[in-house]
């Protein structure tokens, strides 16, 4: 019978801390209001892996998604308690684009209720990875892909090696770890087959934002498409969780030995 109830025990804790991985999916494209963007077709727009196809000239005659920023809902909004960790990730696929690449920018964002209103700019909060450059903290006032205004450069450590190449099969990831209740860890990379860069930066206190509702991509002049591939969102619970998993096997086993 104690056998019987240490089991639940365990099956409980195992329940309470395994989170399945949210999904990115719901997708749009978003400009700045003072320019003219061209219209991509978006293909799986309400799944996590859609395509965005350049379809026609904007401002410039610039036939490219250049002018477009792709943006994409969690499936729920994420609140980190102290010790838990959100990661971000997926695949992503580019065909065109220039060589330039700090054009190339990905972020976990508050959108604060923005993308429901077509709104790039003015978001709440968010971390902004620029490839070949740094880590940044989001800008508030204005374009959230943006690196000016009250962004700030975080002069995270980086890591990596090779040549920066934009059309291969490139994978993304963002975690972000609330360490205190104004302290948090962020890492972030791009990587593919011959390029690979990593940035790591420990906050350790002023943080006012722990609640997350999406990501965007932005890309050079030049890409006609891109492809994303299963965009999750994930939660791994505070460490104290876990050493509840280990009482409860404990348990287990000394009830198993007592019988």
């Amino acid at each position: 019978m104690k056998t019987n109830l240490y089991s639940s025990i365990l099956i409980a804790a195992v329940l309470t801390t395994s989170v399945p991985a949210g999904s990115i999916d719901d997708w749009k494209s978003l400009f700045n209001a003072g320019g003219t963007p061209d219209t991509p077709q978006i293909t799986g727009a309400t799944t996590n892996s859609p395509t965005f196809t350049d379809l026609g000239s904007g401002s410039g005659g610039n036939d490219t998604l250049g002018n477009n920023w792709m943006t994409g809902l969690f499936d729920s909004s994420v609140s980190l308690g102290i010790g838990e960790t959100l990661t971000v990730s997926g695949g992503l696929t580019l065909t065109g684009g220039g060589s330039t690449a700090n054009q190339y920018r990905f972020g976990v964002f508050n959108d604060g209720g923005q993308i429901a209103l077509d709104d790039p700019n003015n978001w709440t909060a968010g971390y902004l990875h620029v490839v070949s450059d740094d880590l940044f903290q989001a800008r508030t006032d204005g374009a959230m892909i943006s690196v000016n205004g009250n962004a700030v450069d975080l002069n995270a450590t980086p890591a990596g090696s090779g040549s920066f190449v934009s059309t291969e099969v490139i994978s993304l990831s963002m975690s972000i770890t609330r360490d205190s209740a104004d302290g948090a860890t962020i890492v972030s990379s791009w990587s593919s087959n011959t390029f690979t860069e990593e940035f790591t930066e420990v906050i350790a206190s002023g943080v006012s934002n722990f609640d997350y509702t999406s990501f965007a991509l932005f890309a050079s002049d030049g890409t006609d498409v891109a492809a994303f591939s299963n965009m999750t969102h994930t939660v791994i619970p505070e460490p104290s969780s876990f050493a509840l998993i280990g009482l409860a096997l404990a348990a287990l086993g000394i009830a198993r030995r007592r019988r």
